[in-house]
C-alpha cells in the first residue's frame, strides 16, 4: 500500500512538470525535429522502397483496425500472446510521423494509445508474473510512439502516457534489480535485450521529462545491456545457440540499442566481433531465392523480426560495404513476390521503422563477392552451411549440418572450466531451452527445393530431429524404450549438464561443387548408452546427389540392439519407392521427384515407417512428415548405414557399400551420369598414422572419379594425384614458405676455426706467389714451387669442402633469402623419396613478444597433435633456458653432444615414446595431464607439437633437426618489427605487465655469453659489432638477426606472421595445418579466432587481442624511430610484406 501510495505522489508531481513545461523535447530517441523535413523527402526518393511497406502499414490500419486496434477489454487484451500491438504501433506511429496529414490515422493511433493506457498492465494472463516479454515489446512500441508524435498529443495525453510509460518502466526496473527474475542475467537470451532495451528506452523518455528516477533506470540498463554485449563478443562468428530467428529476435533489440548508445551516451560498437560477423549469418543461412532460413533450434523457417531492419543496420554502421542493402533488397523482393515465408500477424511491422531510420543511401547495395566460398563455418555455434545467399535456380542447392556444443562453443567452454566467471554464472546466466536435440542433424535443398528440413519450433524430441535414437535403453525418460540425446523431453532444452553435451565437426571441406563434412556426436549422449563413436560423414558429389554415411561403433559392454535414422520434411508427405532393390523415399516437387534410397553397408535395405505428427509450436500447431529407417546394431562392432539423396536432373545407375572391413575404412562408389565415383573415408577417429597409411594423406576423404582424384581438405590443391609433392604455401608473401632444398642464405655459421684455416692458407698462397715470380735463374725450383702451390692449393679446398660441410656454410649474401623453384622438389615434403607421406613433429619458435603464445589454440586441442609448451615444461640444459640465447649449438660435434646427451634424450623420448615422457614429466600442469590423456585415447600415435616460446631455442634450430630428424617441421611466428619494438618500450602497461616488459628487455639487451664450442651466429656478431646507445636500433638488429637466423638454420620452415592470425586467423591456422596434410575442426577454429578476435586474451604482457590489434605502434612512435627500424629492417620487412 506505501508503495502505491509513494508511485501516486511521484506521478501527481510528474503531471505538474509536464504540464508547466512549454519546451517540446521530442522526437528524439531517433531523431529530431530538425531530421523531419529531410527524411520526408527522402521518404520520396532514396526511402521510397521501405516507404511502400509504411504506406501499406497506414493503409492496414485504416482498413482493418478492428484487427490490428488493441480490444478494448483488458481481459480480451490478456488473454492470448500480445506483443503484436507493441510491435505494430512502432511502424503506425512512423507513418503518422512521416504523413502527417492523414488524420484518421492519427486518430486511430490515439485510440490504440488510449487504450493501451487504460490497461492495468501488459501482462499475458497466463503468464502473470512469469513472462515479461510481451510487456517488453509493448512499452517499446508505446514509448516509441509517445516519441515520434509528442508534438501532436493534446496536454492531458501527453500527461497520461508519459505516467503509463513511468509506471511500467519503474516496474520493469525493479524486477530487473530482482534476483528472482532470469531474463536480467540470461544476457545473450532474446528476452535480455528485449526487455532492456524496452527499459532505456522509457528512461530515456522520461529522463526529458526530469523525471527524478530515470537516470537510474537508464545506467542499470545500460550496465546489463553492455554485459550482454562484452558476452557477446566471445562469440566472433556472429551466431546464436538460439538459431537464426531468435538470433534475428535478439538482433532487434541489440541494433536499437547499439545505435541509441551511440546517439544518446556516445559508447560505440561499430568494432564488435560479433556485430562484424552478424551479416553471415544472415546470408549463409538463407535458402536459394531468399524467401526463408535454415530451421535450426526453435525457428519458424524465417525470421522472427526483421531481418532487413537488421541487415541494413549492419551496413549502415559497421561493414559499409553493401552486402546489407543487397540482401535486404533481395529478401524484400522474394516476399513481395512469393508471397512465401511471410512474416506474421505478430511481427509483419516490428522493424519497418529501423530499415527506414538506419538505411545509408550513400551505400549502394552489391552482392558478396563470388570469390567468397560457398562453404561457411559457425565455429561457435558448430554449424556449416553451403550455398547461402543464391538465387533460385537449378544447380543451386542448399546444404548445412550442425554438430556443436550445447549453448555454443565459447560458453560450453566457459562453464567446464569456469572461464569469465564476471559475466557467465553457471546457469543464473544461461538459457538455452530453445536449442534442440540436434548434433549431427542436416538439412538439403537440392535446386532449392526443400527436401530434408527441419521440424521447426516444436517439443525436445530426438525424433524431431534429423538424427539417430537407440533402442533399447534403460535410461530412457520419453519414448521408452528408444532414447535420444541429452536435454531431450520437454518443451525446452534441459541444457544444465557438465560436461556440457557436444557435437562436434571435425571436418568440412570442398573441392569446388563436390563438398564433405563430418561430425562426431557420441558426446551428445548418455554414457549409459555405451556408445563409442557416433559419427555422420556427408559428401555432395553434384549440386543434386547426396551421400550421407552414419557410423555407430558400440562397446561390449552396450545394451544398445537397435538404431533409428530421421528424415524430416514440413511441406510435403514422403512416399514409399525402390531403386534396384533398395527400399526408398520421396517427395514430390513441381520439376520432379526427390528421393533417397538407403543400404545397410554389406546388407539388405531395411523396410522404412512413414508418419505425420502434427506438434505444438510459437502458434499454430505444425506438421512434420518424417521417413523412419531401422537398422540392427552389435556390441563391440560397427555398423555402417549409407543413403543417397538425389534429385530429378541426376541419373543414378548404380551404389554400392560394401561390408566394412578390420580397418574400418568407408568405401563406397556409385555411377552418377555416367561418372563412376570411388569414394574412401577413414572414420574420425583415425590417427593421422592410420590416414596418412591409407589415404596417402591426413585428411579424411579421397574421391576417384575416372581419371582424377580428390583430396578433400587440401584447399586449391584438392585435384592433384601426386599430392603432396606440391607444398602449399602459408601464405603468397614475397618471402616464401622456406625449406630444405632452398637456397638459403647462411643455412648454418661457419665453425669460428674455419676462418684460421682461411688467414693461414691465404697467407701463403702470398707468399708462394711472391717466391715464384722472382725465382727466374733456377727452373729446378721454379718447378718445385709450383708443384708446392698445386698441392697445398688442393689441400686448401679439401679442407674448405670439410668445414663447409660440417658447418653448413652457404656463399649467399646474410642480407638477401634466395629461394628457387626448387622449393617444390624438397625431398621431406614429398612422396617421391617415400611411400608415405612423414608424420610431423612441429617445433614452434619465435621472438618472445612476438605472439607465439596464440599457436596454442591452434595445437592443443588438435586430436592429431599432442602440445606442449616451455610454460609448462622444463626442458633439461645446463644454462637458464628461461632466457633469451642466441647461442649457436654445432650439430656434428660429438664432444658436445655428449655434453647435451641429457638434452637430446628429452627431444627423442617426446619422439618415440610420447606416453613414458608424459608420465614421467614432474610437473602437475592441467595441460601435461591434458596431454597424457589424449595421448592415450590415440593410442600413442598422435604427433608432438611444442612451443619454445622463450627464444632459447631459436638459434639453436639446426641441432634440434639434426636430434629430431626430418620428421621435425619449424614454425616461426614473426612480427612487425615496429609493432614488436614499440611493445618493448611502451609505457602504459601496467606495473606488474611493465616488469615482465623490463625483464624480457633486458634479455636482448645483455644475452649469454657463448662460450665454445657454441659460437654467435653471424647475423649477431653483426649486431654486436654496430656500437650504439641508441635502443631502438640495438632491438632492430636483435629482430633481424633472429629472423635471419632462423631462416637460415631450419629445415621445412613454415612463416606465419602474427599479423595474418590477429586478421584471418581461420584461414592461416587452415593453411598451416594443411601443410602436414591436416584439416582443422571447427572446435580449433573457434579456439584460435575467440583468441584473437573477442578481446578476452592477452599475450605475454600486452592485450586484450583483438582483429585491429596489429599497427600499435602508428602514431605512438615518432618517424625518426620508425625510420631507423625500417632503414634496419628493410630487406626482410619487404619480404615479409610489411613494406
Amino acid at each position: 500500500m506505501n508503495r502505491k501510495c509513494e508511485l501516486l505522489v511521484f506521478l501527481f508531481c510528474m503531471s505538474f512538470v509536464i504540464l508547466s513545461s512549454s519546451e517540446s523535447n521530442h522526437p528524439m530517441l531517433f531523431f529530431s525535429e530538425e531530421d523531419l523535413p529531410k527524411m520526408r523527402e527522402k521518404a520520396e526518393s532514396s526511402h521510397r522502397s521501405i516507404t511502400a511497406l509504411i504506406k501499406i502499414a497506414g493503409q492496414r490500419l485504416k482498413t482493418k483496425s478492428k484487427d490490428y486496434l488493441p480490444p478494448e477489454s483488458f481481459e480480451t487484451f490478456g488473454s492470448k500472446w500480445n506483443e503484436r500491438f507493441g510491435n505494430s504501433l512502432c511502424t503506425f506511429a512512423f507513418y503518422c510521423t512521416l504523413y502527417p496529414g492523414d488524420e484518421e490515422a492519427f486518430n486511430l493511433i490515439k485510440t490504440y494509445m488510449d487504450r493501451m493506457a487504460s490497461y492495468p498492465d501488459w501482462y499475458v494472463t497466463s503468464s502473470r508474473g512469469n513472462d515479461e516479454v510481451p510487456i517488453g515489446h509493448s512499452l517499446t512500441g508505446f514509448a516509441t510512439a509517445y516519441d515520434f508524435l509528442y508534438g501532436r498529443f493534446d496536454d492531458e495525453r501527453k500527461k497520461v502516457y508519459l505516467e503509463k510509460i513511468v509506471e511500467v518502466t519503474s516496474n520493469m526496473y525493479r524486477l530487473m534489480r530482482s534476483k528472482w527474475k532470469a531474463w536480467p542475467r540470461e544476457h545473450t537470451h532474446n528476452h535480455a535485450p528485449t526487455n532492456i532495451v524496452a527499459v532505456l528506452q522509457g528512461a530515456l523518455v522520461a529522463k526529458k521529462h526530469e523525471v527524478e528516477k530515470a537516470n537510474v533506470w537508464k545506467e542499470k540498463a545500460v550496465e546489463l545491456l553492455e554485459i550482454g554485449l562484452r558476452t557477446l563478443q566471445l562469440i566472433p562468428d556472429g551466431s546464436s545457440d538460439e538459431g537464426v530467428a531468435y538470433a534475428s529476435y535478439a538482433a532487434r533489440g541489440w541494433m536499437q540499442y547499439i545505435f541509441l548508445a551511440k546517439r544518446h551516451l556516445r559508447i560505440t560498437h561499430e568494432n564488435h566481433p560479433w556485430l562484424r560477423n552478424h551479416f553471415w549469418l544472415y546470408y549463409s543461412t538463407v535458402l536459394p531465392g531468399y524467401y526463408g532460413s535454415v530451421g535450426i533450434a526453435d525457428s519458424n523457417a524465417n525470421w522472427f523480426h526483421g531481418p532487413c531492419s537488421q541487415l541494413i543496420f549492419l551496413d549502415a554502421f559497421v561493414m559499409k560495404n553493401g552486402y546489407g542493402n543487397w540482401l535486404a533488397d533481395r529478401i524484400r523482393e522474394s516476399r513481395l513476390e512469393k508471397k512465401l515465408f511471410l512474416p506474421d500477424f505478430t511481427h509483419e511491422y516490428s522493424t519497418v521503422h529501423l530499415e527506414f531510420i538506419f538505411y545509408d543511401e550513400r551505400i549502394q547495395a552489391r552482392p558478396p563477392p563470388k570469390h567468397f566460398e560457398k562453404l561457411h563455418c559457425f565455429h561457435d555455434w558448430g554449424v556449416v552451411t553451403y550455398g547461402g545467399g543464391q538465387a533460385l535456380k537449378d544447380g543451386n542447392s542448399f546444404l548445412s549440418f550442425k554438430s556443436g556444443a550445447v549453448n555454443g562453443e565459447a560458453i560450453a567452454d566457459s562453464v567446464e572450466q569456469r572461464l569469465f566467471s564476471d559475466i557467465i554464472r553457471p546457469w543464473a546466466s544461461i538459457n538455452s531451452g530453445h536449442e534442440h536435440p540436434d548434433q549431427n542433424s542436416f538439412t538439403f535443398a537440392p535446386n532449392g527445393r526443400r527436401f530434408i528440413t527441419e521440424a521447426l519450433y516444436g517439443p525436445k524430441f530426438t525424433h524431431l530431429n534429423n538424427v539417430l535414437t537407440f533402442s533399447p535403453s534403460k535410461s530412457a525418460q520419453c519414448h521408452e524404450p528408444w532414447e535420444g540425446q541429452i536435454g531431450e523431453c520437454s518443451k525446452w532444452l534441459n541444457y544444465e549438464h557438465v560436461p556440457v553435451p557436444r557435437g562436434k565437426v571435425v571436418t568440412a571441406t570442398n573441392c569446388g561443387d563436390m563438398v564433405h563434412i563430418a561430425g562426431e556426436a557420441v558426446d551428445a549422449y548418455s554414457s549409459e548408452l555405451a556408445l563409442e563413436s557416433v559419427q555422420r560423414s556427408m559428401v555432395l558429389l553434384n549440386p543434386e546427389v547426396l551421400i550421407v554415411v552414419d557410423s555407430v561403433y558400440l562397446s561390449t559392454r552396450s545394451h544398445l540392439r537397435k538404431a533409428s535414422a530421421f528424415f524430416h520434411n514440413i511441406d510435403s508427405a514422403f512416399r514409399q519407392t525402390q531403386f534396384q532393390q533398395l527400399n526408398g523415399a520421396e517427395i514430390l516437387h513441381e520439376d520432379g521427384s526427390y528421393r533417397f534410397v538407403w543400404q545397410l553397408c554389406g546388407g539388405d535395405s531395411p523396410k522404412p515407417t512413414l508418419h505425420e505428427e502434427a506438434i505444438s509450436t510459437e502458434g499454430p500447431p505444425r506438421t512434420t512428415h518424417y521417413v523412419n529407417v531401422t537398422f540392427p546394431l552389435k556390441p563391440g562392432k560397427l555398423t555402417r548405414m549409407a543413403y543417397v539423396f538425389f534429385g530429378p536432373n541426376s541419373k543414378v545407375e548404380s551404389i554400392h557399400c560394401p561390408k566394412t572391413g578390420p580397418d574400418y575404412i568407408i568405401k563406397f562408389s556409385a555411377k552418377v551420369n555416367g561418372i563412376h565415383y570411388k569414394l574412401t573415408s577413414m572414420p574420425l577417429n583415425a590417427t593421422l598414422k592410420t590416414r596418412n597409411e591409407f589415404l596417402g594423406f591426413g585428411g579424411y576423404l579421397r574421391v576417384e572419379n575416372n581419371n582424377s582424384t580428390y583430396y578433400f581438405g587440401m584447399g586449391d590443391n584438392c585435384n592433384l594425384k601426386d599430392y603432396p609433392q606440391t607444398p602449399v604455401f602459408l601464405k603468397e608473401l614475397r618471402l616464401p614458405v622456406l625449406s630444405s632444398s632452398g637456397k638459403v642464405a647462411e643455412k648454418e655459421e661457419c665453425f669460428s676455426k674455419s676462418s684460421v684455416w682461411h688467414c693461414v692458407f691465404l697467407y701463403s698462397f702470398f707468399v708462394y706467389f711472391i717466391i715464384i715470380i722472382r725465382t727466374k735463374s733456377d727452373r729446378y725450383y721454379k718447378r718445385y714451387y709450383v708443384f708446392c702451390f698445386l698441392v697445398l692449393s688442393v689441400t686448401w679446398m679439401v679442407v674448405t669442402l670439410y668445414f663447409s660441410t660440417r658447418a653448413g656454410c652457404r656463399s649467399a649474401s646474410a642480407d638477401s633469402i634466395e629461394t628457387e623453384q626448387g622449393i617444390a622438389e624438397n625431398k621431406l615434403l614429398t612422396a617421391s623419396k617415400a611411400s608415405l607421406p612423414i608424420l610431423p613433429i612441429v617445433v614452434i619458435t619465435s621472438l618472445p613478444g612476438s605472439g607465439g603464445e596464440i599457436m596454442e589454440t591452434v595445437f592443443l586441442n588438435s586430436s592429431d597433435f599432442t602440445y606442449l609448451s616451455t610454460h609448462d615444461v622444463t626442458i633439461p640444459v645446463p644454462d637458464d633456458a628461461t632466457k633469451f640465447n642466441p647461442c649457436y649449438w654445432p650439430k656434428n660435434d660429438i664432444k658436445f653432444l655428449e655434453t647435451k646427451s641429457k638434452t637430446a634424450g628429452w627431444f627423442l623420448a617426446m619422439k618415440t615414446e610420447p606416453l613414458s615422457f608424459f608420465n614421467n614429466i614432474p610437473e602437475n600442469n592441467p595441460k601435461v595431464a591434458y596431454a597424457r590423456r589424449r595421448i592415450r585415447e590415440l593410442t600413442k600415435n598422435s604427433s608432438p607439437a611444442i612451443n619454445l616460446l622463450n627464444g632459447y631455442w631459436n638459434a639453436k634450430i639446426s641441432w634440434l633437426n639434426e636430434v629430431l630428424g626430418e620428421q621435425m617441421r619449424s614454425v616461426y611466428v614473426v612480427r612487425d618489427p615496429r609493432d614488436w619494438i614499440y611493445s618493448l618500450i611502451r609505457d602504459d602497461l601496467t606495473m606488474d605487465k611493465m616488469r615482465i616488459q623490463q625483464v624480457l628487455l633486458r634479455n636482448f639487451l645483455h644475452p649469454e655469453t657463448c662460450r665454445s664450442p657454441t659460437w654467435l651466429p653471424r647475423p649477431y656478431r653483426q649486431t654486436q659489432s654496430h656500437v650504439t646507445d641508441n635502443l631502438i636500433k640495438i632491438l632492430s638488429m636483435v629482430w633481424k638477426a633472429d629472423v635471419k637466423t632462423v631462416i637460415g638454420n631450419a629445415k621445412s620452415l613454415h612463416i606465419v606472421r602474427f599479423e595474418d592470425i590477429l586478421t584471418d586467423p581461420h584461414r592461416t591456422a587452415a593453411k598451416l595445418l594443411m601443410q602436414y596434410g591436416i584439416t582443422i575442426s571447427l572446435p580449433q577454429i573457434n579456439r584460435i579466432t575467440r583468441t584473437a578476435h573477442s578481446g578476452f586474451y592477452n599475450i605475454y604482457y600486452e592485450g586484450p587481442l583483438h582483429r585491429d590489434y596489429a599497427g600499435q605502434w602508428r602514431g605512438k612512435m615518432t618517424l625518426k624511430d620508425v625510420k631507423i627500424i625500417e632503414d634496419v629492417c628493410r630487406n626482410l620487412m619487404k619480404q615479409l610484406s610489411y613494406l
